[in-house]
């Protein structure tokens, strides 16, 4: 597949350059407030990006840092989403691209315990997706705890419009973002983003998986060519 795409495709909704931070968080506002300060130290075109979480409705503890003014103003948008708890993180995301009106040029998915290291971080990535004007595109930033998969992928306008969801939701035992990486290398629309994201306070476990590096390896030896 080529790399870009003409931008007559572009519907008129779709707001060029306007970054949509996709955040699922649960009882762990202290961390989440590192998310807050370091977004607001590194976040370069604040008129252009806008953050959008999930909050369990039983998630008495964040829920009482909201409504207690814990979190401080990013100079963007943040809009707070209380719902049910998903029984995975697919739905969750899918829930709040529906609730923002999917008119993002990009979706970042993002959760409470990393933190946002390169300054003007969004320009960065401006610049690599205006090389895909019909939005089909995944572009992945530095994990330095999974390096070889987009552990936090960015997914573009076109290639959610296409699919209509934002994760497949068929993994039980293995990431959804490992679906999405294969996806884009196969259709030739994979990207790395010079932008570096680290853990908060080491990286925390996972409630469906174990030793992500050993099952990583295991999947990819057992894949067919």
């Amino acid at each position: 597949m080529n790399n870009s795409g003409p931008a007559s495709l572009t519907p008129p909704e779709i707001k060029r350059g306007e970054i949509a931070i996709l955040l699922s968080t649960r009882g762990r506002p202290d961390m989440l407030l590192e998310v807050f300060e370091s977004l607001r130290a590194t976040t370069l075109r604040k008129d252009k990006v806008a953050l959008w979480l999930y909050v369990d409705e039983d998630d008495a503890v964040t829920r009482k840092a909201i409504d207690g003014g814990k979190f401080p103003d990013l100079g963007f948008p943040v809009h707070w989403h209380i719902g049910p708890r998903t029984p995975d993180w697919g739905r969750t995301y899918q829930t709040l691209w529906t609730a923002l009106g999917r008119t993002s040029e990009v979706y970042m998915i993002a959760n409470d315990d990393v933190r946002f290291e390169t300054q003007g971080w969004d320009d960065v990535l401006r610049t690599e997706v205006a090389k895909y004007p019909d939005g089909i595109l995944l572009a992945c930033p530095y994990d330095p705890v999974a390096p070889a998969i987009a552990t936090f992928p960015i997914i573009g306008w076109g290639w959610l419009n296409t699919m209509g969801r934002v994760y497949a939701g068929y993994f039980h035992y293995w990431y959804d973002d490992k679906w999405v990486d294969e996806i884009g290398r196969m259709v030739d629309r994979y990207i790395n983003i010079p932008m570096l994201l680290s853990p908060i306070r080491g990286k925390g476990r996972t409630q469906r998986m174990r030793c992500l590096p050993f099952w990583t390896r295991f999947f990819q030896l057992t894949q067919t060519d």
